[in-house]
């Protein structure tokens, strides 16, 4: 997710990595299937924000790199 451009949107096809960077960001409502939209990106790898069913959310690179769209 983190190479796309800005205003990109999918649907989350698989979270990937450790278990509980997995769980946390099931808790926040980034399951498969729903649609996420990249909505901004700090410089030198700094947070991602992104929006699922109309919230903002701010993910740190570990967590937007388990993000496969």
């Amino acid at each position: 997710m983190i190479e796309k451009p800005l205003g990109f949107s999918a649907p989350i096809g698989e979270l990937v990595g450790e278990q509980s960077l997995v769980s946390r960001l099931m808790e926040l409502g980034l399951v498969r299937g729903e649609l996420v939209i990249l909505r901004g990106r700090a410089p030198f790898g700094g947070p991602y924000l992104v929006e699922i069913r109309g919230s903002l959310i701010a993910l740190r690179s570990e967590e937007a790199l388990c993000l496969l769209v």
